[in-house]
């Protein structure tokens, strides 16, 4: 019985395999890609140890159309922002096309309010943005967000977290501030940099509340989509249900949970809505347009997928 095999020390050997195997060209791409992805690297970190030092860790920045302050200590979507002024281009882009002006949106995990912005430009002055965001550090950033652009009166905030039912449960805030979450799942790759008690309340509660009608909604809520949609069973099988949805999947994490990715679509389908079409992790070429096809997708049940869905007919 042969063992694994063993990739050779010798970097001439390593080429000469890959010739062998790849071909020449194909072994110079690859030999050119790595320092090539290297010093993107080194160019993006001298950037903001540069932006740091000159702007002390703040920094304002057009972002989509609108103003953006961002914190550069945010290791996740602030220093994202800074360098390229976009987050899930892709997703971005089809996310605008699903909103039309006069809509109510729900924002479910608003962030630092890059989508909440998107979305106020496009439901416009006679639309509303109803967002929530249980992390106080977020929350702080969100509302900062929300005042550089001169949002009034057509933007609601919750400091809340929503899932299944009321209850109050730890937060836990991400050195990657749009990983935090309510699982603590990253717990094996990152630790925490705050833990807070939030409350958690369901969508149905809240909708039946203020008497609000929704439009669209949105969601990256790493993991709860699940718990969050049993909450909003009402809101998504009334008359009254929203047209569609943006919802990131992440697989594993709801794997973790005990549940999957295909359970959560084929749960979303019972109530109503039909997959649109879903990225791999943002990729424009991994893309699934219907239930059928993501079922039968061997990345299902891999890392997250940024997915749209569609009420059906």
């Amino acid at each position: 019985m042969t063992g694994p095999a063993v990739t050779p020390r010798n970097p001439f050997v390593r080429v000469v395999r890959s010739i062998r195997k790849h071909g020449v060209l194909s072994t110079a791409r690859m030999a050119w890609a790595l320092p090539k992805r290297k010093l993107h690297l080194i160019l993006q970190n001298a950037r903001l140890k540069w932006a740091k030092l000159r702007h002390g860790g703040v920094v304002v920045r057009n972002v989509q159309g609108s103003c953006m302050k961002l914190d550069l200590s945010d290791e996740g979507i602030s220093q994202e922002l800074y360098l390229t002024g976009v987050h899930e281009p892709h997703s971005t882009r089809q996310f605008r096309e699903e909103l039309e002006p006069g809509m109510t949106l729900l924002e479910i995990g608003a962030n630092i309010g890059y989508y909440t912005l998107i979305g106020l430009q496009h439901v416009g002055p006679t639309g509303t943005v109803i967002a929530l965001e249980p992390s106080p550090v977020n929350l702080n950033w969100l509302s900062e967000n929300l005042q550089l652009n001169g949002v009034d009166g057509n933007v609601k905030i919750y400091p809340n977290a929503a899932g299944s039912e009321r209850r109050r449960l730890p937060f836990y805030h991400m050195p990657s501030g749009n990983l935090s979450t309510l699982e603590g799942k990253h717990g094996k790759h990152l630790k925490a940099s705050s833990v807070h008690e939030v409350d958690v309340v369901p969508i149905d509660d809240l909708v039946a509340a203020s008497n609000l009608k929704i439009d669209y909604f949105r969601m990256d809520v790493e993991g709860y989509e699940a718990k969050i949609i049993d909450g909003m069973a009402s809101t998504l099988t009334g008359k009254d249900a929203p047209a569609g949805a943006f919802i990131e999947v992440h697989s594993d994490l709801l794997r973790e949970a005990g549940s999957s990715a295909r359970v959560f679509v084929e749960r979303m389908y019972l109530m109503g809505y039909r997959l649109k079409a879903a990225r791999f992790r943002g990729s424009d070429e991994v893309v699934v347009y219907s239930n059928s096809e993501f079922d039968a997708h061997p990345l299902a049940e891999v890392r997250y997928w940024e997915a749209f869905f569609a009420r059906r007919d």
